[in-house]
């Protein structure tokens, strides 16, 4: 009978130690959960775009728009040339892009502004096969236009056109 006591007694105080040490460990871990992270952009609308045509006649510009919470609630990516046409509307521009490598900029323009406004970081935006150009003006633009969120300089960004006539890459 004895034995029964001893062992009892044993085992309800190692259920006390090993409650005790997992209620410190929860403690801890709860206390060590990251603090959900603050945005470090500042509202209003923001702009980048190239200081020029490239040797196309194409003229890519970027504007993104974060609210009041501190996240990209739109965005926008496109080209446009001297006479006021929108790459991502140029049918012709579009049919050519899409024989060529599958897709157009009326796809991809759209998906990268999308993609921005999901992941609310340009660094988490892929580039998309067949878009190469497009997707790196793209992340340029994004960045640009980011780091002035997080001043809060709402003046348009203008960035040096490296592909400029003679340059044909």
């Amino acid at each position: 009978m004895r034995k029964y006591v001893a062992i009892s007694a044993f085992a309800l105080c190692s259920i006390f130690v090993l409650a005790y040490i997992f209620a410190f460990s929860a403690s801890n871990i709860q206390a060590e959960k990251p603090q959900e992270k603050k945005s470090q952009l500042k509202p209003g609308i923001y702009k980048a775009e190239y200081d020029k045509a490239d040797f196309r006649g194409w003229k890519a510009f970027f504007s993104m728009e974060v609210d009041a919470a501190g996240e990209i609630k739109s965005s926008s990516f496109d080209y446009i040339n001297q006479s006021g046409q929108l790459k991502t509307r140029d049918t012709e521009y579009n049919n050519k892009m899409k024989s060529k490598s599958g897709l157009g900029p009326s796809e991809y323009c759209p998906r990268f502004a999308k993609n921005l406004q999901v992941y609310q970081d340009p660094n988490q935006i892929d580039a998309i096969t067949g878009a190469t150009m497009s997707s790196r003006d793209f992340k340029t633009f994004a960045h640009a236009a980011f780091n002035s969120a997080k001043t809060g300089d709402l003046s348009t960004v203008y960035i040096q056109q490296p592909e400029t006539a003679g340059s044909n890459k």
